[in-house]
């Protein structure tokens, strides 16, 4: 990022991408150069790994951990308001998204209460993996979640590797009890997204498996028009329910 700005800023080039939120009036004042933002097709979340961890396959769990989110503090403080929040994996303007689900209100006392009925432990500790340099910011956002996580009795032990270890890692199905990572779809269609980090499946990116969502998902990938749009929505639903993912 740097580099890049540092050419914008010398004339040496005319058009850069990914300016960081932190640059933004840096590169407006100099008066060689607008910012224009679009809305992205990459949507990030935290997976939960719920097949080899007991305790993150525990519906309430997931929930819990969720409602520890302020999502509105991410969005403003961390990404400078260049972020929407979302309440599944399916932006506003994705086809299918459901208006019906808002994204999960910050409430650490529910947290904790869902936590506590679930028998976690106060020691409880978790580790996340995450890409160093892939994804916008992904460092200060999961920073941010592990702070917060802390506050409702969650101990978050971040690993950074370089993306390629990450890919390695995630090709062969092999995360911790986290991954940060985002995922998205140039046709503004979250069916791909679906399929490839929610459904059951052993050659997925999916690390959570639910029959309900797994037969959800392939009425929406095999139908079109209002009912493709419907299917879609009644996915979102489930997964709202049932996260497999710390929503964004």
């Amino acid at each position: 990022a740097s580099t890049r700005l540092a050419e914008l800023a010398a004339g040496n080039v005319d058009i850069i991408l990914n300016v960081p939120p932190d640059n933004v009036d840096e590169v407006s004042s100099q008066g060689k150069a607008s910012v224009k933002a679009v809305e992205g097709a990459r949507v990030a979340a935290i997976w939960f790994n719920t097949l080899s961890n007991p305790t993150l396959a525990k519906q309430e769990v997931r929930q819990a951990l969720n409602f520890a989110i302020d999502r509105d503090i991410i969005t403003q403080q961390v990404m400078g308001g260049f972020a929407v929040p979302v309440a599944t994996i399916v932006p506003p303007y994705f086809t299918g998204y459901n208006p019906d689900l808002k994204p999960i209100p910050y409430d650490p006392d529910k947290a904790k209460s869902l936590l506590e009925a679930a028998g976690v432990p106060a020691d409880f500790t978790i580790e996340m993996l995450l890409p160093v340099g892939r994804y916008m910011l992904a460092e200060q956002v999961t920073q941010e979640v592990a702070n917060q996580l802390s506050k409702v009795g969650v101990t978050v032990k971040l690993n950074a590797v370089e993306f390629g270890v990450f890919a390695q890692q995630t090709q062969a199905r092999d995360i911790p009890d986290l991954m940060y990572a985002a995922w998205g779809s140039p046709l503004l269609n979250p069916i791909d997204m679906l399929e490839t980090c929610v459904k059951s499946g052993t050659t997925n990116f999916s690390f959570y498996s639910n029959p309900a969502v797994d037969a959800a998902i392939d009425k929406a990938a095999s139908t079109v028009g209002d009912e493709h749009v419907q299917a879609l929505q009644a996915v979102e639903k489930l997964i709202y329910d049932d996260p497999p993912f710390i929503f964004l």
